[in-house]
């Protein structure tokens, strides 16, 4: 039904509008209409999926901002739609953000996305992902994700047709150029001319020109027969008189750099004489002003010899100008000092003697033996004694009132105690092993009856200079680790020239040498970053390190007391106890 109007007549009361009736049917037929069709909260629709897709419900304003809003950001997620995220500072190298397929992100500053590893960026470059779900990481890790868009375009540009270049610069290391012909050089660039007359610094000789020219002053027929004078000629290549003699071994040859060579006449080497490589490894001889491998400052050997199996080991002859004295020792580099054998299997060592000891003497010594420091050092000891001291006179012991302190005369108890000490007939039991019943006879007192003689009168013999009481040590193999250089074995070939009558033939042969091990490792700046050199991380090469068991020989306790007397002491004590007793 169309909207019914009410006429209400032209003026109040002038009776030419609707009567009351009619204006009341009217307005009733119109709110029939109306309340038919009236909007009701039960046809309200708040579901934001809009599900029940209907022509008679009416959908809320926040339904239909949520549904409208969930189906834009579904649709752009399924069809992949490009969505600017934001900018991306690659000055430190960042990584890739987390993102889904079709996130861009705009370069703000030129650096590098994906790590130190990952790839160069400018401002302006779009970063572009390829893949849903994918996480922050490096160029390694989620790289293939992403794609990146240059703001200027890099890599090959493929042009049909003729073009112009004009003010562009072509970098001949990253491109090629096909199909170039001499035609299309220009005329004072190319040229043929066999006699290269020009002389110029600006032209290309072709190949043939260049090998005109050559032939002509180097001909292969002429080997220099133009000069009449051998020596002029050689003296035009450069070359000295090494060039007459022929090569060898020995005698009036120029020395082979990879055989042996016999050297007739002294040899003078300054520097460096290392053999097989610059590092010194087992078996090889360094001569050197000051090498660094000694643990005390000053003592620097000119001649050091390292140890084939452990290149940390060394024997180091020199002078120390520190010091002011010349020097050998056995060293571990740059730790410490080692004991030294002289001919440990045997042989004769003279110090200031100009004939070889003899042959029962290992050390014959021209002059005074002393020890380096006054009252401190032993003529052997416990564990290691001599068996007969020879002398031309008596020793000489200080004795000198000012260097003692006066106690007066012993009691008598120390007089009885000496003279209750027996003496006896005995054979030392080393000498029956070596000699048997004939076993030479001695006669004296026995370090056991003296200690006992005292200790039964209350007296500490131990207080007594006349007793002595020393801990036997005794040398056993031992088993020792030490730290070195780790080394593998390599084979290295040699070729050695050879002459048969008028042909020099190269023999090649083969060796097993050892050869320090060594790791490369990361280097780093002052700063802790890694330093990179043409885009690949820098490194260092550091000695590979192994613990090893060697052989050796070290001083053990047998726990046993070795009991002395010194002879001097107790004889004065006995016979000043039987002067006393021959006198009361």
């Amino acid at each position: 039904m169309s909207q019914q109007l009410v006429n209400i007549g032209t003026a109040p009361n002038s009776g030419d509008g609707d009567p009351l009736r009619t204006a009341v049917t009217k307005l009733n037929a119109n709110d029939t209409e109306l309340y038919a069709n009236k909007e009701d909260v039960a046809n309200k629709d708040t579901d934001v999926t809009l599900a029940a897709n209907s022509d008679v419900k009416y959908a809320s304003q926040k339904a239909i901002k949520a549904y409208v809003q969930a189906y834009v950001a579904s649709y752009i997620a399924a069809q992949d739609v490009m969505v600017f995220k934001g900018v991306v500072d690659c000055s430190a190298n960042p990584n890739y953000p987390a993102a889904d397929a079709g996130f861009t992100y705009r370069v703000s500053v030129a650096g590098k996305i994906g790590g130190v590893s990952g790839v160069n960026v400018e401002a302006g470059d779009i970063l572009l992902c390829l893949a849903d779900g994918s996480t922050s990481g490096n160029q390694a890790t989620v790289g293939a994700n992403w794609s990146v868009i240059q703001v200027n375009i890099d890599g090959a540009v493929t042009m049909t047709g003729a073009q112009t270049l004009i003010n562009k610069v072509i970098n001949a290391a990253n491109n090629t150029i096909t199909n170039l012909t001499l035609a299309m050089l220009a005329a004072n660039v190319a040229d043929t001319d066999v006699a290269l007359a020009a002389n110029s610094d600006t032209r290309l000789a072709t190949q043939k020109a260049t090998k005109a020219y050559a032939d002509t002053k180097l001909a292969a027929a002429d080997n220099l027969a133009a000069l009449t004078s051998a020596s002029t000629a050689r003296g035009n290549l450069g070359l000295g008189s090494s060039a007459t003699v022929a090569t060898g071994t020995s005698g009036a040859t120029v020395p082979l750099l990879n055989g042996v060579n016999t050297w007739s006449a002294a040899q003078k080497i300054t520097g460096t004489l290392a053999a097989g490589s610059a590092a010194l490894a087992g078996g090889q001889v360094q001569i050197s002003a000051a090498p660094t491998v000694l643990p005390t400052t000053g003592q620097y050997g000119q001649l050091e010899l390292v140890d084939s199996a452990n290149t940390a080991f060394a024997f180091s002859l020199g002078y120390s100008a520190t010091l002011d004295v010349g020097f050998m020792q056995a060293v571990q580099r740059a730790s410490a000092f080692k004991n030294i054998i002289i001919n440990g299997s045997g042989g004769n060592v003279g110090i200031g003697v100009t004939t070889s000891a003899a042959a029962a003497e290992k050390l014959t010594v021209n002059g005074n033996i002393a020890p380096s420091t006054d009252n401190a050092r032993t003529c052997g000891t416990a564990s290691l004694r001599f068996s007969t001291i020879y002398a031309g006179t008596g020793t000489i012991n200080t004795s000198a009132a000012s260097e003692k302190t006066l106690l007066g005369a012993p009691d008598a108890l120390v007089f009885e105690a000496v003279l209750s000490v027996p003496l006896q007939i005995y054979q030392w039991n080393d000498a029956i092993v070596a000699k048997g019943s004939a076993a030479r006879l001695h006669y004296g007192p026995t370090a056991d009856d003296v200690e006992a003689a005292f200790t039964q009168r209350g007296l500490d013999p131990r207080r007594y200079a006349l007793f002595c009481e020393d801990e036997v040590f005794e040398q056993v193999a031992a088993v020792k680790t030490v730290s070195q250089q780790k080394t593998e074995q390599i084979v290295e070939t040699l070729d050695e020239v050879r002459f048969y009558d008028d042909r020099a033939v190269v023999i090649s042969s083969q060796r097993t040498v050892s050869r320090p091990v060594m790791q490369s490792v990361p280097l780093f700046d002052g700063a802790g970053l890694p330093i990179v050199v043409d885009g690949a991380p820098a490194t260092a090469q550091r000695p590979v390190m192994e613990d090893v068991e060697v052989q050796t020989t070290e001083y053990r306790s047998t726990g046993q007391m070795r009991r002395g007397l010194r002879l001097d002491q107790f004889d004065r004590l006995r016979a000043e106890a039987v002067r006393r007793l021959h006198l009361s």
